[in-house]
């Protein structure tokens, strides 16, 4: 479903691809000095990457209850996920792809996009 108007913004409904959602996560803790550069994104069915992924997640303020300890790989994802919406709520996501075919978005900024995630050659420019 969409994202209720009551937040402020239009209704929308956002495509999110979680691993890509985790990847600019890393590259922002990174840029930000709070997680190794050299530091690579583990299989999410991992324990290792399943822990990274909740670790990036409380980067990005992400706040929820105890019961983390029990999320598996959908849950982690769908919290992937909601960190997004939350941040395009706050006006902070970016997107890339074709506005005509449909946009992929990110929990960072347009201008973190650009800077520190340059587009791949034949891939779709970030808007």
């Amino acid at each position: 479903g969409g994202l209720p108007a009551s937040f402020g913004r239009a209704p929308a409904v956002l495509e999110v691809y979680p691993h890509a959602s985790f990847e600019a996560l890393l590259r922002e803790a990174q840029v930000a000095q709070a997680m190794a550069a050299d530091r690579r994104l583990l299989r999410k069915t991992t324990g290792e990457g399943a822990l990274l992924r909740l670790r990036l997640l409380r980067l990005a303020r992400l706040e929820w209850d105890w019961w983390a300890r029990y999320l598996d790989h959908d849950a982690i994802d769908a919290l992937g996920a909601a960190a997004t919406a939350w941040r395009y709520l706050q006006g902070t996501a970016g997107s890339v792809g074709d506005a005509a075919e449909g946009l992929l978005w990110l929990p960072v900024t347009r201008e973190f996009l650009r800077e520190h995630l340059p587009p791949r050659s034949g891939r779709s420019a970030r808007r």
